[in-house]
């Protein structure tokens, strides 16, 4: 179960808009504005530093994303999501409605604005330049207009079986994109877009686990943080809920969160099935979002495991040797690969190599030789046809064709062979 943060943040990295390089725009310094002091130092990708207003002062912290910095700042013990871009010489730093346009600072510090503290108790809600409101309207009936387009239900009328034996149905005109790590990101043809880029992310990874109860500690765990770490200006809404979904006892985790000044919604949505924990991950706009979880629930439910076939001529212990020889160099390359019955496999071995030392005239000088352990790899395996195919925790999935007899094995790929040599 280890791995699903990883494998959904490798969904998050194909499909949301991408962080923009560190190299690109750097805002570290002390900007001011419209009563409003923002100071930040780069530490690493991630910037730090506070913002002040009124008199006060909160410690703020942001990452590059989208040309700009998406970050969050802290007050009273809660924390409120900013946005900061560049237009010119001027930053302009956006946070609950309000936006600042802020210069670098060559003089004293304005004075803090007054007023009272907005509603939502955000304390940068009340200063700068508020959002018109007949613009604001126009955006609701824009938002209300694509939440009515996604209110028909969709049909499932396709199919996508995983080679790890998972298998459900999705929606006509949608897509599924395996990713090669233990995982798919099932794709709607109108995913919602800022500034362009992709903002939905509908997403299933699985992984074999011991754990015995959706609501598990562990499992939370592992939702709290992959949300954390790959979507920081979303906030968890609860502790988590247990809900039927068909015959699927499923654990829900909500977020929420602002993004470019739009309303954004997550749900983390864990089931075990046969030995399996699942994740199923939804992202989407909050007029959206709704509609997306009901499409992700029923691709939930369609959900079934079944265990791939796995040849048993194959079942053992294999040995690989290459001889690489090249003037004076010298080497060999042992592999040794374990395929078990149960379906998990094994590969491990050693590279030993030498040279021999010549001085300007041909004459032997003296020889190097060395010996080392090469990278191990577990996962699991299953035949498909005449296809051998390996899954590997570590290293993404492996695909040959073979043919076996006696006690070899050759394996095919491309222009590539591979003759192995049964050990027992």
């Amino acid at each position: 179960m280890n791995r699903l943060p990883t494998l959904l943040l490798s969904f998050l990295l194909l499909l949301l808009p991408n962080a923009c390089s560190g190299g690109a725009t750097d805002y570290s310094g002390a900007f001011a504005g419209d009563g409003l002091e923002l100071e930040l130092h780069a530490a690493g990708k991630r910037y730090t530093g506070t913002i002040s207003l009124k008199g006060r002062r909160y410690e703020a912290e942001a990452l590059p994303q989208d040309g700009g910095l998406v970050g969050e700042f802290r007050s009273e013990g809660k924390s409120y999501p900013f946005r900061v871009a560049r237009d010119g010489k001027e930053l302009v730093l956006e946070s609950g409605g309000a936006k600042y346009r802020l210069r670098g600072q060559q003089s004293d510090n304005p004075l803090a604005a007054g007023g009272a503290e907005a509603p939502d108790d955000n304390p940068l809600a009340t200063g700068g330049e508020r959002v018109d409101a007949e613009v604001a309207r126009a955006k609701q009936q824009q938002q209300s207009q694509a939440a009515a387009e996604l209110q028909a239900a969709a049909t499932f009328t396709r199919s996508f079986k995983h080679p790890s034996g998972l298998y459900f149905m999705y929606p006509d005109g949608w897509s599924v994109k395996d990713t090669g790590d233990g995982g798919v990101a099932i794709v709607p043809p109108d995913a919602a877009t800022i500034d362009g880029q992709q903002a939905e992310v509908m997403a299933l990874a699985g992984e074999e686990s011991e754990v015995e109860r959706v609501d598990h500690p562990e499992l939370k765990a592992f939702a709290r943080q992959f949300v954390a770490g790959s979507l920081p200006y979303l906030q968890a809404t609860g502790d988590g809920e247990v809900k039927t979904i068909g015959q699927h006892q499923v654990l829900h985790m909500n977020w929420r969160g602002d993004y470019q000044g739009h309303k954004m919604a997550a749900c983390f949505q864990i089931l075990l099935l046969n030995g399996y924990a699942i994740g199923a991950f939804t992202f989407a706009p909050q007029e959206r979002f709704a509609q997306r979880l009901q499409t992700m629930s029923e691709v939930v439910r369609t959900l079934t495991y079944e265990r791939p076939e796995a040849d048993p001529r194959l079942v053992g212990s294999w040995r690989y040797e290459k001889t690489y020889i090249s003037g004076t160099f010298s080497s060999i390359t042992v592999r040794n690969l374990v395929l078990r019955a149960d379906g998990t496999c094994y590969e491990g071995g050693r590279m030993m190599a030498g040279m021999e030392h010549q001085d300007s005239g041909g004459n032997y000088t003296g020889s190097t030789h060395g010996d080392a352990a090469n990278a191990e790899y577990q996962g699991r395996w299953h035949t498909e046809g005449s296809d051998l195919v390996m899954e590997w925790s570590n290293a993404g999935t492996e695909r040959w064709g073979f043919y076996i007899e006696g006690s070899s094995m050759l394996w095919k790929s491309g222009g590539e062979k591979k003759l192995w040599k049964r050990v027992q």
